[in-house]
C-alpha cells in the first residue's frame, strides 16, 4: 500500500495557518518573531505537546523555545520580578495552547476539523524531537529579537487522503470571533 502524500498546496497551508498564529499570538504580547528557515538542532529548555485527534487524523503540536523567548512574551499584567521554572513552562502552555488554537481555527473551515486535547509540558535542558515519519510532518522556526528560537512542530497521520479545501466553508468562526445569539 502506498503512503498517504499530501499536495504542496495543503503543505503550504499548514505552514501559512502555524505561522500567522505563531507570529499573532506572540506579537500580542510584545514579542515579534520572525520565521526562518533553520535545519540545525536547536537547545531548547522547555516544550509543550497538545495531541489532537478526529475520525480520519491523529496527530501533535509541539513547540519547543527557550526561558528567554517565554519571559521576553510575559504579560505586564501578571511580571514577578523573577518568575518560577514552574510559572514560565506554565505560561508556555498557555502561549502554545493559543497557538495551536488559533490556527486549529483558521485551518477548521479548510477542512481540518480536530478536537484538541490537553497541554504537556515538559521543562529541562537541550531538550530535542526526533524526526517524524507521519503524512504530515511539518517543523517551522522563528528566531526572537534576542537571537533564540522557537520552533513549532505539526506532525499528524491521516486514515484516507486529505487536502485542505482552497476557500474557507461559510459558516465557521474565524480566530477571535464570538457568536452571540
Amino acid at each position: 500500500m502506498k503512503p498517504l502524500t499530501l499536495s504542496p498546496e495543503t503543505l503550504a497551508g499548514f505552514d501559512a495557518a502555524v505561522v500567522e498564529a505563531t507570529v499573532q499570538v506572540f506579537g500580542s504580547y510584545g514579542l515579534v518573531l520572525e520565521p526562518i528557515d533553520h535545519s540545525g538542532e536547536p537547545d531548547h529548555e522547555l516544550a509543550c505537546c497538545i495531541g489532537f485527534t478526529s475520525a480520519d487524523v491523529q496527530g501533535a503540536f509541539l513547540m519547543t523555545s527557550t526561558k528567554t523567548v517565554v519571559v521576553s512574551a510575559w504579560p505586564e499584567e501578571i511580571a514577578v520580578p523573577t518568575a518560577s521554572d514552574v510559572n514560565i513552562a506554565d505560561w508556555f502552555g498557555e502561549l502554545s495552547n493559543q497557538v495551536f488554537g488559533r490556527a486549529r481555527s483558521t485551518l477548521n473551515p479548510r477542512g481540518f476539523a480536530v478536537s484538541q486535547g490537553t497541554p504537556a509540558l515538559i521543562y529541562g535542558i537541550s531538550l530535542r524531537r526526533s524526526r517524524r515519519q507521519t503524512t504530515l510532518a511539518r517543523e517551522l522556526s522563528f528566531v526572537a529579537p534576542s537571537g533564540d528560537l522557537l520552533r513549532v512542530y505539526l506532525d499528524a497521520v491521516f486514515a484516507k487522503p486529505f487536502e485542505l479545501s482552497a476557500t474557507p466553508d461559510e459558516g465557521h468562526l474565524g480566530p477571535g470571533e464570538v457568536s452571540l445569539f
